[in-house]
């Protein structure tokens, strides 16, 4: 998908580099027995983008256990589907692809999801830069200046409706988000 490709490339450009060809989302729930479901996947042939939403929920699958080499790992659900892929791609003898999640996060829970990655996450956040966090502030920018994109769409008529949610979710913190709610019901009554 073309806008799957642009938005990528622009909401963080140092992928444009992994991103040679276009890219084409997954039309199949991407379910792994017993481990999941990724939200949406984009693939090519050489690269597997993984789009985690994180609306109200830190990573779920969180785990630590002992290697065989006796060092405590930690893994969530993003290792867990990178090891899924591997294995699929394995399976269906396809060459390995690079793979590379990006999580969307409302501002105020930013924070709790970085904390989170550097626990569990540490090698694909910190040292491989495969997780990326994609605020959505980012996200509303990027669909506010590419809205030209989606007039042709027969979703164009939700398209307020959609920066509108994307809105409610910019707040640095979550009692400026609770603030903005209760302002909102406030003039809903008071302008009745």
């Amino acid at each position: 998908d073309e806008v799957a490709n642009k938005f990528i490339k622009e909401i963080k450009p140092e992928l444009s580099n992994k991103i040679k060809s276009k890219l084409f989302v997954s039309t199949e729930k991407v379910t792994f027995k017993r481990r999941g479901r990724i939200d949406i996947l984009f693939q090519n042939d050489d690269v597997s983008v993984i789009i985690e939403n994180k609306i109200h929920s830190g990573l779920n699958g969180l785990k630590i256990y002992e290697s065989p080499n006796g060092n405590k790992e930690r893994e969530s659900q993003i290792s867990t589907y990178f090891n899924e892929l591997e294995k699929e791609e394995y399976e269906e003898g396809h060459k390995k692809r690079d793979k590379i999640c990006l999580i969307f996060v409302p501002d105020y829970h930013k924070e709790n999801i970085k904390k989170q990655l550097e626990i569990y996450e540490k090698n694909l956040f910190e040292y491989d830069k495969k997780i990326i966090i994609v605020t959505y502030s980012m996200l509303n920018d990027w669909f506010v200046n590419n809205k030209t994109l989606f007039e042709k769409s027969i979703y164009c008529k939700y398209f307020p409706d959609f920066l509108n949610s994307l809105g409610k979710h910019i707040f640095k913190t979550k009692n400026e988000y609770n603030q903005s709610i209760m302002e909102i019901k406030f003039r809903t009554v008071l302008f009745k």
